[in-house]
């Protein structure tokens, strides 16, 4: 998704970075407090941190439920599907950053980027100042907040979170087993794959299950298939070139990531251990870099060699993605004729997940009951009700957390990806989502390793080389008193695993 910082925030996040840079630190010493904390803030005025405007939408439009605001035009006739507006129920009106809701309680929505751990630091220091009610978390740091001392326990607020898929719930539960967090999405992982390349390879008469076949069934039979794509040529210009599998080494990193056999930071040790399934995105991503649009930053996520490669013009056959990532990116680089995009979804040749946001509540917004009752209402209404959850689905193809709402709907044909059963492959890689193995440092790790090993990937740099570079920018990142591998991992020039 895109992201931006907020104005608002500029002196703050200026404070983040002069803070940071004398500051490492692990949340070990915020699961206790000194004293009691009091709430900062309006009682009218609900206060509520994230990284982008995500949640902030889907609150303006489905809060209370999702109604038409205009359905009649001036003249008094009916307003053109494609010409209604709508809002949630509950909202009065919005107002940029603020949400004025029909109770007579305002929202303020402050943003900021994730990039570089630039949220993360924001938010600490507002949490610091007890000048949060809500705030939003996501995978790669969520362990972060649901054991700290700034959370509620959101069942103990009445939220009813049963009907969620397991994983989102797991992530979300602290040590005394309290869910802290609540998402009114999952975020499973599919392949997305390119019909008219794969009619290029295999003939025009190739059927669905055909291509399936050899790009999910494990990595051995994907590369195969890889082999044969980057056989296939066009010409553009002058030039002739090949067909290519993924987009960079970024598309497949979290196969691997979400893969792992242990946590790899080690609170009790203060040490950092990078499992063998990161060396294995290394490695496996090197042996495709042949078969990849390009292994350089500019064809890394968001950059527009990545959009170019989900286009109608795209050579590309597979883009790993998920239920937001189809309505924030996905849909509007691949501007489709008609209702079919040409593009099919299946499961990807190893299970993973992609993200996802969580909403949590402060201890402090108990302090005040109508900053209490509206936050929880929100999270109430925006991530446990399956009629509300279900129109997000139906609305922005979000795959939202709700078991029974999604079972409900897993036979229906998505016309978008040429009929495929979209929801089925969701329900498929769901059921494998494990976040046992989430720790502290997970974006810091993620960000560093790919950075650092894309030329051992790409340009045949030495492996202990990016290994050293890696190493030293974590160690400066974090609080960790040490960065190791795996046991059965050896970095010199390659990389080899027992």
């Amino acid at each position: 998704m895109k992201k931006t910082i907020s104005g608002v925030l500029l002196a703050l996040a200026a404070t983040c970075a002069l803070v940071a840079c004398g500051k490492k630190k692990t949340e070990k010493d915020e699961t206790t407090t000194k004293k009691p904390r009091k709430r900062s803030g309006k009682d009218n005025i609900v206060s509520a941190y994230g990284w982008n405007a995500e949640f902030q939408t889907r609150v303006n439009t489905f809060y209370g439920g999702r109604v038409c605001i205009n359905p009649k035009q001036k003249d008094g006739t009916d307003t053109p599907d494609d010409k209604k507006e709508y809002q949630g129920d509950k909202v009065e009106k919005v107002n940029g950053s603020a949400t004025v809701l029909k109770s007579g309680v305002t929202i303020q929505w402050t943003t900021a980027t994730n990039q570089g751990s630039i949220y993360q630091d924001t938010l600490d220091i507002a949490l610091d100042n007890n000048i949060v009610d809500m705030f939003c978390f996501e995978a790669d740091y969520a362990t972060k907040y649901v054991k700290s001392e700034f959370v509620a326990d959101l069942t103990a607020l009445g939220v009813d979170q049963s009907d969620q898929f397991k994983y989102t719930k797991d992530i979300a539960t602290n040590a005394a087993g309290k869910l802290v967090g609540s998402s009114w999405q999952a975020c499973p992982g599919a392949t997305i794959y390119n019909m008219e390349v794969a009619k290029v390879v295999w003939g025009d008469s190739v059927e669905y299950s055909a291509v399936e076949a050899k790009i999910t069934d494990g990595y051995t039979k994907f590369k195969a298939a890889a082999a044969e794509v980057a056989a296939k040529t066009y010409t553009e210009g002058t030039a002739t070139k090949h067909y290519n599998m993924i987009v960079g080494p970024a598309s497949i990193y979290r196969l691997y990531a979400q893969n792992l056999s242990a946590k790899m930071y080690d609170e009790a040790t203060n040490v950092i251990t990078i499992d063998k399934a990161l060396f294995e995105y290394a490695n496996n991503s090197k042996e495709m870099a042949g078969y990849m649009a390009g292994t350089t930053d500019a064809y890394g996520q968001w950059g527009d060699n990545w959009a170019k490669e989900m286009s109608a013009d795209s050579k590309t056959l597979c883009i790993f993605g998920c239920p937001w990532f189809v309505d924030f990116s996905f849909k509007d680089y691949r501007k489709a004729t008609g209702t079919d995009s040409g593009w099919r979804v299946c499961k990807p040749y190893k299970s993973f997940f992609w993200g996802g946001t969580w909403v949590a509540a402060t201890n402090v917004c108990t302090q005040a009951e109508t900053v209490k009752n509206t936050v929880v209402d929100i999270i109430k209404d925006i991530t446990t009700k399956k009629e509300i959850m279900l129109d997000i689905t139906a609305q922005t193809k979000d795959f939202t957390n709700t078991t029974t709402g999604m079972n409900s709907i897993k036979d229906t044909p998505d016309a978008y990806f040429g009929g495929s059963k979209t929801i089925q492959t969701y329900l498929d890689s769901v059921a494998t989502a494990d976040m046992s193995k989430s720790s502290d440092f997970d974006q810091q790790i993620a960000e560093g390793f790919q950075a650092a090993f894309r030329t051992y990937i790409g340009e045949g740099a030495s492996g202990k080389t990016c290994w050293d570079a890696f190493v030293s920018n974590l160690l400066d990142k974090t609080s960790a008193k040490e960065v190791k591998a795996a046991a059965g991992v050896t970095i010199d020039t390659n990389i080899t695993i027992a």
